[in-house]
């Protein structure tokens, strides 16, 4: 039986990529949405997905913007290369974006 990662590998693991976790939010015009956010950040990306919404890589982060229930949310996952700061940066560009009358979350 293959012996479960160590609790602080796992910890390790995470402070290497830190991540926002899945962020839902009301988000009106779907699609239009992800084609502003793809306009205004493709320039800069090495990699663009848009097989299941919009996913953009970056050298030191990169981020996941899908649409669901019939297009009024959106699901937002941001993620960096060792950098808290960046991540969380990056989390509330894309939610003043998204749903600028939302009330976003403080920074850590």
């Amino acid at each position: 039986m293959p012996r479960a990662p160590k609790p602080s590998l796992l910890i390790e693991r995470i402070g290497v990529f830190p991540a926002s976790g899945e962020i839902r939010c009301r988000a009106q015009h779907g699609a239009t949405l992800l084609a502003g956010i793809k306009q205004r950040y493709a320039a800069e990306a090495l990699d663009i997905d848009e097989r299941n919404g919009l996913s953009l890589v970056f050298a030191d982060w990169r981020f996941w913007l899908r649409l669901c229930a019939a297009g009024n949310e959106a699901c937002l996952n941001v993620q960096s290369r060792g950098d808290l700061a960046l991540m969380h940066s990056k989390t509330r560009e894309l939610l003043m974006q998204i749903a600028p009358q939302a009330e976003l979350p403080q920074s850590q």
